[in-house]
C-alpha cells in the first residue's frame, strides 16, 4: 500500500488551466475514527511538496485552504495510527491513504470526510465531481492492482480492461468534461502501470504476459495534445520524450517535439528539458566545438543560453587535454589547496565518499598501489565529495589516509563530469587531463601497467 501510495504521489502533479479568476477554496472534513492517533496530513498542491494539512488536537477535523483560480489535481496524503486491533490490522501499526482532489475555479469550498473501514480511513464527500474522482482511486488501488502471474492470458485482459471498463461508467455520471478527460487519461496511465507491474512479475517465468495487454489503448498523440493532459504534466512530458521527442541528434527531438505536441507550454517545458540534457550529458566524444555549436543553433536565442553555455564550458573541464580545474579544495585542518600544486607529477586522482561502499572498498588496493608506485614521478590524491567534513575526517581515520587527501565540492565534481564515484583520473606532469575514467585501484595488473609506462 505504502509503495502504490509514493507511486501515485509521484505520477500526479499540479497543472493549471488558466482563467481571469482570483479565488482559494477551503477543503476540511471531518476524521471519523475513535480507535486512530497520530493524524497527520499533507497537500500537494503546488506540485512542488507536500504542505502540512491543520488537524485539530483531538484528530477530529482538518482543514486547508488552496488557490483554485486555476483548474488542477491536488493529493492529499494522510498518516496515522491505529490504537486497538481492527479488521486485518494490529494495534500500533502505522496506515496511510490518499487520495487525488479536484479543485476548480467553480468547485467553491470542499468538504472532505475520512470515515474509518476497519482500520483503513476513506475519503467521502457530497462533491459529485471529486466523488468520481475518489471512488476510482480507492478502487482501483485498492482492488485492481493485485496482479498474479498465474493469471491466464484472458484474465490479463479482463484485469487490465477494469481500469478503462470502471472510468467510463464513472465518467457516465458527470457533464464535467475536465474530471471525464482526468478519468480517461488516469485510467490509461494506471493500465500502463499494472501492464509494467505484470511483466515485472512474469520475469524469469516460463509464463509470457499476452502480446494484445495494449489493444484497445489510447495512442500518444491524443493523450499528449488531450486538454486533460495539464493534469498529468509529469507523466506526459515523460511520454513526449521518450515518444514523439525522438532522433539522433538534440535537433532532430526538437523538430519532430514542435511538430506533433500542439499545446505550446509542453513544447517549450519539453525544448527546456531536452536542451539541459544534452549540456549536463553530453560526453564530448565529437568534441567541444560541436557540443557548443549544437548549442547555439538549438537554444541561442532562448533565456536560459547563457547558464547553459557557462555549464557546457564548465564540464568541458572533463575533456582529454583540459587543465586542472582552477577550483579550491581542503586539507583535513581546513587549509586550502589547489590541483595545481601537483604540476611536474602525473596525478592518479581518486574521487570518493565515506558513505560510498564501493569507494572504501577501493582504498585497501589504492594503499597498495600507492606504497608499490608512489614516488618523485606519480603521486596519488583523494578528493572526497563528503557534504559532512566529520564524517570524511571518520573515514580518513578508520583507513588510516592522511596526505594528498582533500575535501572537494559540486563544482569540481561537475566540471569533471563526476555523476558516480568511485571515478579515478589520471593528470600528466603538465596538468593536462590524460586519462578521464582511469582502471580502478582493484584492476591489479591493468592499472599498474599504465602507471608504470607514465614517464
Amino acid at each position: 500500500m505504502k509503495t502504490t501510495i509514493k507511486l501515485f504521489l509521484a505520477s500526479l502533479f499540479f497543472a493549471t488551466s488558466c482563467t481571469e479568476n482570483n479565488t482559494e477554496t477551503t477543503i476540511s472534513g471531518d476524521i471519523q475514527s475513535s480507535n486512530i492517533s497520530g493524524v497527520k496530513m499533507f497537500i500537494d498542491a503546488t506540485g512542488d511538496s507536500l504542505t502540512q494539512i491543520s488537524v485539530s488536537e483531538d484528530w477530529k477535523n482538518y482543514s486547508v485552504t488552496v488557490s483554485s483560480e486555476q483548474s488542477y489535481i491536488a493529493n492529499m496524503l494522510v498518516s496515522y495510527t491505529i490504537n486497538n486491533e481492527t479488521g486485518n490490522f494490529k494495534a500500533g501499526q502505522k496506515m496511510q491513504t490518499y487520495t487525488p482532489i479536484y479543485v476548480s475555479p467553480e468547485s467553491g469550498n470542499q468538504k472532505i470526510d475520512l470515515i474509518d473501514n476497519n482500520g483503513m480511513l476513506v475519503f467521502a464527500t457530497d462533491d459529485k465531481d471529486n466523488r468520481l474522482i475518489i471512488t476510482y482511486a480507492q478502487y482501483t488501488y485498492s482492488n485492481l492492482m493485485r496482479n498474479q502471474p498465474r493469471l491466464t492470458d484472458e484474465d490479463i485482459i479482463k484485469h487490465l480492461s477494469r481500469f478503462t471498463e470502471y472510468a467510463d461508467s464513472l465518467s457516465s455520471l458527470t457533464d464535467n468534461e475536465e474530471v471525464k478527460g482526468f478519468l480517461a487519461l488516469r485510467s490509461h496511465f494506471d493500465r500502463l502501470g499494472a501492464i509494467s507491474l505484470i511483466n515485472h512479475r512474469l520475469r524469469g517465468s516460463d509464463k509470457k504476459a499476452p502480446e494484445t495487454m495494449k489493444d484497445g489503448m489510447l495512442d500518444v498523440k491524443s493523450i499528449v495534445n488531450s486538454p486533460a493532459a495539464k493534469f498529468f504534466p509529469r507523466e506526459i512530458t515523460s511520454l513526449v520524450m521518450k515518444e514523439i521527442a525522438t532522433g539522433e541528434t538534440l535537433t532532430e527531438r526538437l523538430a519532430n517535439l514542435k511538430a506533433e505536441v500542439k499545446d505550446d507550454a509542453l513544447v517549450s517545458q519539453v525544448e527546456y528539458q531536452l536542451i539541459d540534457k544534452f549540456v549536463s550529458s553530453y560526453n564530448f566524444s565529437k568534441g567541444v566545438d560541436y557540443g557548443f555549436a549544437v548549442l547555439d543553433s538549438s537554444a541561442m536565442n532562448h533565456p536560459n543560453y547563457e547558464e547553459w553555455k557557462s555549464h557546457l564550458q564548465l564540464r568541458s573541464s572533463s575533456v582529454a587535454g583540459s587543465p586542472i580545474p582552477d577550483v579550491e579544495i581542503h586539507d583535513i585542518n581546513g587549509k586550502p589547496h589547489s590541483l595545481a600544486e601537483y604540476k611536474g607529477k602525473y596525478i592518479y586522482l581518486d574521487f570518493w565518499a565515506s558513505w560510498c561502499g564501493p569507494c572504501n572498498r577501493e582504498i585497501p588496493f589504492l594503499k597498495e598501489l600507492e606504497k608499490t608506485l608512489g614516488n618523485d614521478n606519480v603521486v596519488f590524491v583523494g578528493i572526497s565529495i563528503d557534504e559532512d567534513a566529520e564524517a570524511w575526517k571518520e573515514a580518513m581515520k578508520r583507513h588510516g589516509l592522511s596526505e594528498n587527501q582533500f575535501l572537494g565540492n559540486k563544482r569540481i565534481a561537475e566540471m569533471l563530469s563526476i555523476q558516480s564515484i568511485p571515478r579515478y583520473l589520471i593528470y600528466d606532469k603538465d596538468g593536462k587531463l590524460l586519462n578521464a575514467n582511469a582502471p580502478r585501484p582493484s584492476s591489479g595488473d591493468e592499472i599498474r601497467s599504465i602507471l608504470k609506462n607514465l614517464k
